[in-house]
């Protein structure tokens, strides 16, 4: 009885042309720490510039420092990322990317690790030596 109600609605969505599955517009963002590696769990503000056309998302990166973001529209939209502890904040975190209907648009960061949180980790679990 549920798949008899939710199939028109599906259907009236796609006919009008709402993003759906893999057609949506969307932007991938990746984020790497400046060795390289994965930069993990941080937050990422997508928003478009025009106001009427979509909405911000907040989300965040999963562990590997990946997240993908559907879109309502195609558009013009910045991508800020907010650095988790153990990273510096910096301007360039915030980049602005146009995506076209059906479009996926790839956006990468280099997070820089913050020299003095890395300075107050130790070498190993109990001890009190920082690293070099």
């Amino acid at each position: 009885m549920r798949l008899r109600l939710f199939a028109p609605t599906l259907l009236f969505a796609a006919a009008c042309g709402a993003p759906t599955g893999l057609d949506a517009a969307r932007i991938s963002v990746r984020l790497l720490n400046d060795a390289g590696q994965s930069a993990g769990r941080n937050q990422v503000i997508v928003q478009p510039i025009l106001a009427d056309a979509g909405r911000r998302v907040d989300t965040g990166t999963n562990q590997a420092g990946r997240v993908e973001v559907r879109l309502e529209a195609p558009g013009t939209y910045e991508v800020w990322v907010v650095p988790s502890d153990g990273f510096v904040g910096t301007r360039s975190l915030v980049r602005a990317v146009t995506v076209g209907a059906n479009e996926r648009v790839v956006v990468e960061f280099t997070l820089q690790r913050d020299a003095v949180d890395e300075l107050r980790r130790p070498e190993s679990p109990g001890t009190d030596t920082p690293s070099p």
